[in-house]
């Protein structure tokens, strides 16, 4: 029997402010609409009350634009917005990392924290020096301010948003539908222009809504360092600007897409945005800081770093030899420091040295017992290393085993300091009790963190590892080589939130789950309990881009949780164990059309529909059978769960 469990993945889980889920029959003109006529006042009234307000509060949801199948996370903003197009709020990725934001004069000021910045292209986790502080991101090369959030917040003042909401409305072209109940409130959808904007059918008449890409046209803008037709006396590349893509294109360019919400802000709301603005701008550097995106030169510290300098003598002819050594913070920050010597007939004791500020050293002096026989001379090798909680975290043990395993993190990660505890912990993870050589290991696990670190996945691989209740920590380094992909990054944000949504959760990601003496593996499986009892599940993920993939990705994932594709390069095929229910996970993206905006009872329509037949053919085996127990659908407007699949006329 299928527990209906409910999974919140990037948008639901984090309690992002999307359209709630209606009541719409997906009617035109639906009941309560009245004449075109009375539609169209209904729709001016609201753009009316939207440009009167001194400011408004927006929660966004911003899809970033893509090439191909690259991943592309979304980011949540939460904002206040003045009538002359000041702002300041708040940005937050999917999984974690958050920063303030100000904007004036088309002007982006940042203050993130580490786990924000290393999310951030071009650099990534390679340099997060401007965390906690404001800075002025710089120009460079590229288009937009800020990839992942690439929109001209000014633009989303209130006079804009009415502008757009006129623009939407009033085109003779534009398709209206009743958009159901939302917030208990009967709406209708206005379509056109690459835009849908939601409005109360009923007075008083409210935007509800509003959704598009930002680059199609409207008072809604994308924040670029130059205008989007020119840049440096030549036309933009083509990737940056606003076309259609053929659906089935998987190599095309995919436009950023983003989801508003706005509401009243008072006059108060207001002048406390001015004055974040006035903080925000005064405190950041004019030319920019180290952090930004775009910054390029990555030679300056990055943190605490410790240079050791051995100033004892190279001959020793005494029974005790003197070992003097000198460390130095050469790095930018303050930490403490822990001295560790090996060296034969030493027991290896620390040598806590407290905290050094940068520049500052302390030296140690100790010594050794003499390694040479009577009359003869011998090398001894002395082997120094510094500790920081700072740098690798609470636990010297940690360090210790990789050192122990041949791993030098200090050596071999090229991270940023704020994030090196993390990625030594992950190293750690990926490297103990493998069944392989050990070099073997070290190498894919290096090669994986180090690809990750680029790709901006630390943050995300450090919340599912931190859980401690990932199963599969040695197939990591085979998930990251593929964690540049839209699909895969969808399974991990959903491994994340399930694992900080659910404190009975264990995950296998990607690795088998040991059953009937033999290993079973899906796109991820977890046991927990709910009510007592115990929950099995087995999901497939699939991230669905065009109408034309819906059918063929659908059945290929209802076959995959049975066993029916084979695996790749002579595995097994992915299959789920004896006793799991089979969850299959379609993630719809923007590129999908109306139904990334579509609620539910919208969605039930669509799945029952003729354009749906062949998933639902292939949710039946050859012998009658159903392939899959729950269907859940994430999409702009949040998680969407069938547990009853003849309530979408599977015909099994």
């Amino acid at each position: 029997m299928a527990l209906a469990l409910v999974l919140l993945l990037v948008l639901g889980a984090l309690g992002y402010g999307l359209w709630p889920r209606g009541e719409a029959n997906g009617q035109s003109d639906g009941a309560g609409s009245g004449t075109a006529q009375a539609a169209a006042a209904h729709a001016e009234s609201a753009a009316r009350a939207l440009k009167a307000l001194p400011a408004v509060k927006v929660s966004v949801d911003f899809v970033p634009s893509r090439l191909g199948d690259e991943a592309r996370p979304r980011t949540h903003a939460a904002l206040t917005v003045t009538a002359e197009g000041q702002a300041g709020g708040t940005l937050r990725e999917a999984v974690s990392g958050k920063a303030d934001v100000a904007w004036k004069d088309g002007r982006l000021y940042l203050k993130g924290d580490p786990e924000f910045w290393a999310q951030q292209p071009p650099q990534y986790a390679h340099d997060v020096k401007g965390s906690g502080k404001w800075v002025a991101p710089q120009k460079r090369s590229g288009y937009y301010m800020l990839n992942h959030f690439s929109v001209d917040v000014g633009s989303l003042k209130p006079a804009s948003l009415a502008a757009l909401v006129r623009q939407v409305t009033s085109d003779p072209g534009a398709v209206k539908e009743n958009a159901g109940n939302l917030h208990g409130r009967a709406a209708l959808s206005y379509t056109a222009s690459g835009w849908t904007v939601l409005i109360s059918s009923e007075a008083p008449y409210t935007v509800l809504g509003i959704a598009g890409s930002p680059l199609s046209t409207g008072a809604v803008r994308s924040a670029g360092w130059t205008p989007l037709a020119h840049r440096g006396g030549g036309v933009v590349a083509a990737a940056f600007r606003p076309h259609a893509v053929p659906v089935d294109d998987p190599s095309g360019f995919f436009n950023p897409y983003l989801i508003v919400t706005p509401q009243t802000a008072t006059e108060k709301e207001a002048q406390a945005v001015r004055g974040i603005v006035t903080g925000a701008t005064s405190d950041a550097s004019a030319e920019g800081m180290p952090g930004a995106p775009g910054q390029t030169d990555t030679a300056a510290p990055d943190g605490p770093q410790f240079d050791i300098d051995e100033t004892s003598s190279r001959l020793c002819t005494t029974r005790e030899c003197p070992v003097s050594l000198t460390i130095t913070n050469t790095g930018d920050q303050p930490a403490d420091a822990t001295l560790y010597i090996n060296a034969p007939g030493t027991s290896g004791k620390p040598f806590p040295l407290g905290t050094l500020a940068p520049k500052q050293s302390k030296s140690v002096n100790t010594g050794r017992p003499n390694q040479a026989p009577p009359g003869q001379t011998v090398t001894v090798w002395i082997h120094a290393f510094v500790y920081s909680s700072v740098l690798y975290g609470p636990d010297p043990s940690v360090v210790d085993r990789l050192r122990a395993r041949g791993l030098d993190p200090t050596s071999q990660l090229s991270v940023a300091a704020p994030l090196l505890p993390a990625a030594v912990k992950l190293l750690d993870q990926m490297t103990h009790g493998s069944t392989k050589p050990q070099e073997t290991v070290n190498t894919q696990a290096l090669k994986a963190l180090n690809t990750a670190n680029g790709q901006g996945q630390l943050p995300l691989l450090s919340q599912i590892v931190n859980s401690g209740r990932l199963m599969t920590p040695l197939d990591l380094p085979d998930v990251i080589n593929n964690a540049d992909k839209i699909g895969s990054v969808n399974s991990m944000l959903q491994v994340a939130h399930l694992l900080e949504t659910d404190p009975a959760a264990k995950v296998w990601l990607d690795g088998p789950y040991m059953a009937n003496g033999r290993g079973y593996k899906t796109d991820y499986l977890y046991t927990t309990t709910k009510d007592g009892k115990e929950v099995k599940r087995s999901v497939q993920v699939k991230t669905i881009t065009s109408h034309g993939k819906v059918n063929s990705n659908a059945t290929k994932g209802a076959k995959q949780l049975n066993g029916e594709v084979p695996g790749r390069g002579g595995n097994l095929p992915e299959e789920a164990p004896p006793g799991f229910d089979r969850v299959l996970q379609l993630y719809f993206e923007p590129e999908i059309g109306d139904y990334y905006t579509a609620t539910r009872d919208k969605l039930t329509d669509y799945l029952s529909g003729k354009r749906f037949q062949g998933a639902r053919q292939g949710f039946c085996n050859d012998d009658g059978k159903p392939r899959i127990d729950e269907l859940v659908i994430i999409n702009g407007t949040g998680t969407h769960t069938w547990t009853d699949l003849k309530e979408i006329k599977v015909p099994c």
